[in-house]
């Protein structure tokens, strides 16, 4: 989106979990970079994260400590480890499954 507001122009992108802000003030420009965590109701994301670092892993065979474990690991990962249950770790892993086919 650009934008122009009292003789400031700024642009405003946004990127699934990044928002970026570039400010342009007399053709000097700023850069200002925001990331969002995941959030255990992203479960895509995660089980995106995790097919990258454990490749290897059938998601069948993964007790659900061990994923909690390996989520909550996850330098994108910005939630509160007690908002977890088994339903979201099973949305985890059936993302990471219909990821693999």
């Amino acid at each position: 989106m650009d934008n122009i507001n009292g003789g400031c122009r700024y642009v405003v992108v946004s990127f699934a979990y990044t928002l970026i802000l570039v400010f342009n003030f007399d053709n000097s420009v700023l850069l200002l970079e925001y990331s969002m965590g995941y959030r255990w109701t992203d479960s895509l994301e995660l089980a995106l994260d995790l097919i990258e670092l454990h490749p290897e892993v059938d998601p069948m065979q993964l007790h659900f400590n061990e994923l909690m474990n390996w989520v909550i690991a996850l330098d994108n990962f910005d939630d509160d480890p007690k908002h977890c249950g088994e339903r979201v770790l099973e949305a985890i892993q059936l993302a990471w499954i219909a990821e693999m086919d």
